[in-house]
């Protein structure tokens, strides 16, 4: 599959749905970890993030 840089990011040619992982992932990461969370601190945070991402990659 052909690859091309543009200026809006990277994508397939032909593969639109490439634009559309990477728009949902802030959608995801809100619901999966940040909503109704508190964190002590700035450090708890970081780690459920870190590891938030480490799964997702995963998958």
């Amino acid at each position: 599959m052909p690859f091309r840089r543009n200026d809006r990011g990277l994508a397939y040619v032909g593969e639109p749905q490439t634009h559309g992982v990477v728009e949902r992932f802030p959608k995801t990461l809100k619901k999966q970890v940040l909503e109704g969370r508190i964190d002590q601190t700035l450090a708890d945070l970081r780690k459920a993030l870190v590891d938030f991402v480490a799964l997702y990659n995963r998958a």
